[in-house]
């Protein structure tokens, strides 16, 4: 991993990690235990789709 990518990744989880109260509030009337269920359903479904498309 270059430097540069490092780089990215801290400043897309720093811009993910300041726009969580935005987000938390634009989720509505979701139920928190849901919410979260979806969210590891996301991250599950890509680290799947990922896995599969690597050599």
């Amino acid at each position: 991993m270059t430097p540069r990518t490092a780089t990215l990744i801290g400043l897309t989880a720093t811009l993910m990690w300041s726009l969580l109260s935005v987000m938390a509030i634009a989720t509505g009337r979701i139920p928190p235990f849901q919410l979260a269920a979806m969210t590891f359903a996301i991250g599950a479904l890509a680290a799947a789709l990922s896995w599969i498309g690597r050599p």
